[in-house]
């Protein structure tokens, strides 16, 4: 599926010394926003005799990250103003991505308004080689691995670090949450504990009994005085969480720091999600961090609600994504 993204764009266009009918010029670009990356490029140009006609074509290299991750591409410019009706085509030049954007492809779009620029850019990335048989249901022993590495996956998370801001209480937290989806065969890691899913099906709680009922104590011995407001939080989470239809909810995704920017965990999501396919079942999340909104609208999953911790804290996003 394919990814859209705007954002704007600055250019300086520096015309060169040449005697030829075909004009030649410098660009030096700057992305703004999920294309966060500087280029440069040559530009070659006729304006024909006719008023409102002119071609050029055009090369650059882009370099800088695409929605956090890292890399280089060539874009191809071919455009056209056939008497003042403009066409425009911007390819990604196959197989000149590098490093964490090996493999893209796509096409940008480019938009003048007011004499500002901006650009749409609908790309897509390869899928890392996860295979079935890479996936195993994490074992009783696996449990302190995959709390290590939720908490350190969701280190710098803006709701959770809002909620838990010293980090060894959030950990404590995330024990709780673990613990409570581990009674369950539906907790999915990589071989090599790369990534980590945790999730409930729909007959299941997120909580043992036992932690569900002294929520509010819990709270109370992490957070101290700030025990209401975060139960407040989680209140909001349980309000936003739809309870007409039974489903598979995701609790908890995660990916090491040192192989994040790979796709591993989409990867991960994506296979779970074969599974739940498998049984014509529907499933829940909420994303904690809107800038991974995007990955899971990729692979089906639309919003359906929102809300902010107490005080106009960060944003929650709620998504749901229909039975196949």
């Amino acid at each position: 599926m394919a990814i859209q993204i705007r954002g704007t764009f600055d250019v300086k266009i520096t015309p060169q010394p040449d005697d030829s009918p075909v004009g030649r010029m410098t660009l030096d670009k700057h992305f703004h926003g999920d294309l966060d990356a500087s280029s440069a490029g040559q530009m070659l140009a006729i304006r024909s005799a006719v008023e409102g006609s002119a071609g050029y074509v055009a090369m650059e290299w882009v370099s800088g990250s695409l929605q956090s991750r890292n890399g280089s591409f060539a874009l191809q410019h071919s455009g056209t103003m056939d008497r003042g009706v403009p066409s425009l085509s911007i390819t990604v030049v196959p197989d000149s991505g590098t490093g964490e954007l090996a493999g893209l492809t796509g096409k940008m779009g480019i938009v003048i308004t007011d004499g500002k620029h901006y650009y749409e850019f609908d790309y897509k990335l390869p899928d890392p080689a996860i295979s079935i048989g890479h996936v195993i249901v994490c074992a009783a022993n696996d449990f302190t691995t995959v709390v290590d590495l939720i908490a350190e996956s969701f280190l710098h998370d803006p709701t959770w670090s809002w909620a838990f801001p010293d980090p060894a209480m959030r950990r404590r937290w995330w024990e709780i949450c673990i613990k409570g989806a581990f009674r369950y065969p539906w907790c999915f890691r990589t071989s090599g504990f790369e990534t980590v899913s945790v999730w409930v099906p729909p007959s299941g709680s997120e909580l043992c009994p036992d932690d569900e009922a002294r929520v509010a104590q819990i709270l109370e011995s992490l957070v101290g005085t700030r025990a209401a407001e975060v139960m407040e939080l989680l209140q909001r989470f349980e309000a936003a969480h739809p309870r007409e239809e039974p489903h598979y909810y995701l609790s908890l995704l995660g990916t090491a720091d040192a192989r994040r920017g790979n796709g591993l965990g989409m990867a991960l999501l994506r296979e779970n999600l074969a599974r739940i396919d498998a049984e014509h079942a529907p499933a829940y999340l909420e994303s904690s961090n809107p800038a991974n909104n995007h990955r899971y609208q990729s692979v089906g999953f639309v919003p359906i609600s929102k809300f902010q911790a107490p005080g106009g804290g960060p944003e929650v996003t709620g998504m749901w994504r229909t039975a196949r």
